[in-house]
């Protein structure tokens, strides 16, 4: 039997890890995020994800997704660097452009978000973020992302990867009808043996799992988190955090928490009867609430 820590996260918790600014930081000291997404369908979640990343207070964002739809994105924001893809999916020929761009400088970042709308070979997904992941960036691997093989070639803290409950049977290669013991300890095992961090999105909670084999829990009893786009909200900001803390646990949690803290404020307001641009919105409101003063 594994020895297994839950621990609750409450606010306090959240105000003592929520990333404060210096008060004479530069360009770049506040996170730098590329994020790898879209294809000929999915569209809208990379630039969810943007948008929720961007309210964590970044430096700067990238998002590579492809060229024709890149003219749709570059149409709703004009604080997102869009990177235009030459193919509708990961290819190899893609893989290349992009590790070109981060390997000469052309993008200077610290963090990589791959996933949100992606499609692709998956194959070439895993060199990827196998390669990206060697050149010392922080990682987060999210849904479009998430193959078998990927899971066990990539190994270090930097990374942090983000099934939905579906996708959990693709990262531990078994049917699973319930989350019981069984399932909780093949995760930390495996969370342990390849050093990263992992964030749950399970039906009624969010369970970020460490290396160290700790659990955290934030319960969302409120039942919108069905919406589409709360999902690519909640990786977004999780991104967005991973630039900021460097700290894919912390990343998690916090992510976790402030999706769930919006997702209760605008069911106050609107009940049942909202929109992700509703999310959004209040989002950057309730992280305003915990701006302290910079510190030295």
């Amino acid at each position: 039997m594994i020895r297994r820590e839950f621990i609750k996260v409450d606010e306090t918790y959240i105000k003592r890890i929520f990333p404060r600014r210096r008060c004479y930081s530069e360009f770049g000291d506040n996170g730098r995020l590329l994020i790898i997404g879209g294809s000929k369908i999915f569209s809208s979640q990379p630039l969810i994800s943007g948008l929720a990343a961007e309210y964590t207070g970044l430096d700067s964002i990238y998002l590579a997704v492809p060229e024709k739809i890149s003219s749709i994105i570059k149409s709703y924001t004009l604080s997102i660097t869009i990177i235009p893809m030459p193919d509708m999916k990961i290819t190899k020929g893609v893989v290349n452009k992009i590790l070109k761009l981060i390997e000469r400088r052309k993008v200077s970042i610290d963090t990589v978000m791959i996933g949100p709308g992606l499609t692709g070979i998956g194959k070439e997904i895993s060199i990827l973020a196998y390669k990206i992941s060697k050149l010392g960036l922080n990682i987060l691997i999210d849904s479009g992302a998430i193959y078998s093989d990927l899971i066990r070639f990539l190994k270090g803290s930097n990374i942090l990867i983000t099934p939905k409950a579906g996708e959990l049977k693709i990262i531990l290669n078994k049917e699973i009808t319930e989350l019981n013991d069984d399932i909780l300890n093949n995760i930390i095992d495996l969370c342990k043996e390849y050093r990263y961090t992992l964030l749950l999105k399970s039906t009624g909670r969010y369970m970020t799992f460490s290396p160290e084999g700790k659990i955290y829990i934030i319960d969302h009893p409120v039942p919108i988190h069905t919406k589409y786009g709360i999902s690519y909200v909640l990786t977004g900001l999780a991104a967005g955090f991973l630039a900021r803390t460097k700290k894919p646990v912390y990343a998690s949690i916090l992510a976790s928490y402030f999706t769930v803290k919006t997702c209760e404020n605008v069911y106050e307001k609107y009940g049942f009867h909202y929109t992700i641009e509703d999310i959004l919105d209040t989002l950057k409101n309730i992280l305003k609430e915990y701006d302290y003063e910079c510190v030295s």
